[in-house]
């Protein structure tokens, strides 16, 4: 199955590519993603389309920490649902697990973990998503790692600062770099790429702690997870759903969602028993009827 990541995770990627002077509606195109998916947060792109969109937009601007410095002046990450979710856990550790529990509603095909030895908590990514380069490896690394710090630094208001980061591939020319975007120390040919935190952060009490609202949370993002999994015919549906308000919803643009073309989703979705055609006039339906029943909408409008 495909892994899918929404389209937050990119957010603020048009204006910093911009700056560099490179169009990012042609660096969309360039790796076959329709510009509208990046008009919302809530879009599923395929987690290797997210790779080489970071690779090619590095190259065109000719920044090889690219990834790094979008993640860097993304003020809030975006975590979508999860989000709401993080702040209700009752300490930093109990957060820190939640997330690892449930980050595929938020961008799949990354493995988390958190490792704890003496003094210090390791927190640990690898990457499911076979046939990465070296290069579409480091941005996916730099991005990620530099989000999961924005993330912990903004849970713990500020309480938490961690250690380190350490990288799993060589260290890069401009070092100097990464500790001043980073505001920390850096390590290059790592074991893997982790955030490193002391343990005893781990016992930070969540600000907003509030167990009642945990635990309807809880219930409401194991409901998305199922959905975030489901099988292919599922995905696609979802990704329709998404798409028809744009008016952006055709065959090109969805089977780019799942960095394939439209012949071989196409054939994936007969081999599940449907086809394109057939969700996409069976979600029409539905949306109509659930349009209809909006009494604030007028027949024009719903047209």
């Amino acid at each position: 199955m495909t892994h899918l990541t929404r389209s937050g995770v990119i957010q603020g990627f048009g204006q910093i590519v911009e700056e560099f002077g490179v169009d990012p509606d042609a660096l969309m195109r360039s790796v076959d993603l329709d510009p509208a998916l990046l008009q919302r947060d809530d879009y599923w792109i395929a987690t290797r389309k997210i790779a080489e969109l970071s690779a090619r937009a590095a190259e065109a601007c000719q920044c090889a920490h690219l990834g790094l410095l979008l993640a860097a002046r993304t003020e809030t990450p975006w975590l979508g649902p999860i989000g709401a979710f993080l702040p209700t856990s009752t300490t930093l550790a109990e957060a820190i697990a939640d997330y690892v529990s449930h980050n595929s509603i938020h961008a799949q095909g990354l493995d988390w973990g958190l490792h704890l030895h003496g003094e210090h908590a390791w927190l640990t990514v690898t990457f499911d998503l076979p046939g990465l380069s070296a290069f579409e490896f480091r941005q996916m690394s730099d991005h990620t790692l530099a989000m999961a710090v924005q993330v912990i630094r903004q849970l713990s208001g500020g309480r938490c600062q961690p250690v380190r980061v350490e990288f799993a591939y060589p260290a890069p020319d401009q070092r100097g770099v990464y500790r001043r975007l980073l505001g920390m120390p850096v390590n290059f040919d790592a074991p893997a790429n982790s955030v490193v935190i002391r343990a005893e952060d781990l016992n930070l009490p969540m600000e907003k702690s509030d167990r009642e609202i945990h635990a309807a949370l809880e219930n409401f993002i194991n409901s998305l997870e199922l959905d975030a999994r489901s099988e292919l015919t599922s995905q696609v549906r979802t990704i329709i759903r998404r798409l028809l308000p744009t008016g952006q919803c055709r065959l090109e643009t969805v089977s780019a969602c799942f960095a394939c073309d439209k012949r071989t989703l196409q054939r994936h979705l007969e081999a599940a028993g449907s086809s394109y055609r057939e969700l996409l006039e069976n979600t029409r339906l539905e949306l109509a009827q659930q349009y209809l029943e909006d009494p604030r909408l007028s027949l024009a409008q719903i047209a």
